[in-house]
């Protein structure tokens, strides 16, 4: 044995994550909702108290359009039958623009018990952060991690639902198209860098390409204990959760997922994340080598 590997767990430094693929979703094409109308007070049957709950945590900064994915979101969430759900919508806007989304929601309290929103104050440290506290403040069995502007079809979320009838299975994430469309040339770059970096600093094999996508479902256990561990705040904090699932051996399935088209310019600092990003990623990898991420917990029976 050499020096340089002496007591270093060599699943620490190129863990294998368990990744199982199913097939894409196919979404049939839906109209568009009329502009003017809102989510109707008019409920479908009754959903007790019982029903498994599950949870929307949408971290959000300034979003300009946030009403129109919420009327989306909830309509869809209507039409679930035997669920009932939370909408927690973590905000990092400025103080004017939190009340504006305050005000927003409050429009949506006669959707409760089936559809329940409330706004959690962000501390304006960045999407990682905010995704942590609400992974902290979510009830739900099962818990979802959109993006605001609703980046893929709705009728995913029926899909990834399903998939936790599985016990085996802790993390259910999109994969998007390579050959996606880029509003800018420097992202598409961006994305490309990263995901080889993700391959081969991270994992060190082709496991994942799209670490990004802003569409993913965790069991609600795995992600309380995925956020607790945490120490990205930032956008790289996919990538830690999927680094730490790895070491834990915990089961992550890839859903084929098309993205709808883009209703808003992007929140990405890309000038930013050309050296924050690389520097999280190391961060991660070291941490990891070094044991401090710790033991999987036990499943509670």
């Amino acid at each position: 044995m050499t020096q340089s590997t002496r007591g270093v767990n060599p699943r620490r430094v190129a863990p294998e994550l368990r990744v199982a693929s199913v097939g894409a979703v196919d979404p049939s094409p839906k109209p568009a909702p009329a502009k003017a109308d809102r989510v109707s007070a008019v409920l479908p049957a009754d959903t007790g108290d019982d029903a498994p709950l599950v949870s929307m945590v949408l971290p959000t900064l300034n979003e300009e359009l946030i009403d129109a994915s919420l009327q989306r979101l909830t309509r869809h969430l209507l039409r679930i039958e035997g669920r009932r759900f939370e909408i927690l919508l973590v905000d990092d806007s400025a103080e004017d623009r939190r009340q504006a989304l305050r005000e927003c929601v409050s429009s949506y309290a006669h959707l409760a018990p089936r559809v329940e929103m409330r706004v959690i104050e962000g501390w304006r440290r960045g999407k990682g952060h905010a995704v942590k506290l609400g992974a902290r403040s979510a009830r739900g069995e099962v818990v979802f991690v959109i993006d605001a502007d609703l980046p893929v079809s709705l009728d995913h979320i029926d899909a990834f639902l399903s998939l936790f009838d599985d016990d085996a299975n802790d993390m259910v994430i999109g994969a998007r198209p390579l050959t996606r469309d880029f509003s800018r040339p420097v992202r598409l770059a961006l994305s490309r860098v990263l995901a080889l970096l993700v391959q081969a600093v991270i994992f060190q094999r082709a496991t994942l390409f799209d670490t990004q996508c802003g569409f993913k479902a965790f069991r609600g256990a795995t992600l309380r204990s995925l956020a607790e561990k945490q120490t990205v705040d930032g956008g790289m904090y996919d990538v830690e959760y999927l680094y730490v699932a790895a070491l834990e051996e915990r089961r992550v399935v890839r859903v084929p997922v098309l993205p709808e088209p883009e209703t808003r310019p992007s929140k990405i600092n890309v000038l930013k994340c050309i050296y924050t990003d690389p520097l999280a990623l190391l961060r991660i990898k070291a941490r990891g080598v070094r044991g401090l991420y710790g033991r999987r917990p036990a499943r509670s029976s």
